[in-house]
């Protein structure tokens, strides 16, 4: 489902820890051996040669790989479930609620942390 890719796309927060494994530096970083790094990987999906107007929401984009739930040996086990959970959350909830839309005017802010959504998200009916 697009859609779905796309919301997780742009709207994604995945915090990957690791523990650096040598001494190193990386663009002008020095890290040492068991220092501990976080990784924020949906930034990826940010990424404006990949993703053309990334902050932009557009359904019709082309598919391309995003790192919502990262990609290989160390992508996540639920990653199937939560995009199905997420796509039969959508259909009910369009098919319950009568026509809506953010409330005109409105400035969508964001709280930061570990799990990212808004501050409030005011609807009119």
């Amino acid at each position: 489902m697009p859609v779905v890719e796309e919301l997780l796309r742009r709207y994604s927060v995945t915090f990957s820890g690791r523990v650096v494994t040598r001494d190193i530096e990386l663009r002008g970083v020095k890290m040492k051996k068991h220092d501990r790094v976080i990784c924020v990987l949906p930034a990826c999906n940010f990424d404006p040669e990949v993703f053309p107007d990334p902050l932009k929401v557009d359904f019709d984009r082309p598919r391309k790989t995003i790192l919502a739930f990262t990609v290989g040996v160390h992508s996540c086990m639920g990653g199937h479930l939560a995009r199905m959970e997420l796509k039969v959350a959508l259909q009910e909830w369009l098919k319950r609620i009568p026509k809506f839309s953010v409330k005109p005017g409105t400035k969508i802010e964001y709280k930061p942390g570990g799990v990212i959504g808004p501050k409030a998200l005011p609807l009119v009916w």
